[in-house]
């Protein structure tokens, strides 16, 4: 009587194909990670500057009692109210967002422009209440 020996599991040519499978899509996967670089942080900024050729441009208000806000949104502290034909400072910032506000009866959609007024102060004003003329030019 001939005794047969036993293969171990590992040894079944079942169990090998699994395992050559099993390396191959490891390696697969590996290349595919190790080809499409480090993980990217997406983060999302609020403010982004904008380079203009011409400095100190002058901007003016067109609407009564423009609010000028310490940060650009409507909840923020407001530091100074503009009164109309009033002339400010563009300090070349301005948000990367539209927000919808209603002035003067017409809802407008514009993003936030960082200003300096005339006494000095800095802050936030809606883009949608100031012009890039005074507003005795389109009176006359």
């Amino acid at each position: 009587m001939g005794s047969k020996k036993r293969k171990k599991s590992w040894q079944k040519p079942e169990t090998l194909i699994l395992i050559v499978i099993s390396a191959l899509l490891a390696i697969f996967l590996f290349r595919k990670c190790a080809s499409s670089g480090a993980p990217k942080v997406v983060e999302e900024p609020q403010i982004e500057e904008t380079v203009l050729e011409e400095k100190g441009l002058s901007l003016y208000v067109a609407t009564d009692s423009l609010n000028m806000r310490i940060a650009p949104h409507l909840d923020s502290m407001i530091v100074a109210r503009l009164p109309i034909k009033s002339e400010v400072t563009f300090l070349n910032e301005r948000t990367n967002f539209r927000q919808k506000i209603a002035m003067n009866g017409v809802t407008w959609s514009e993003p936030w422009v960082k200003v300096k007024s005339s006494e000095g102060q800095q802050g936030w004003i809606y883009a949608a209440g100031v012009r890039f003329y005074p507003l005795n030019d389109i009176n006359n």
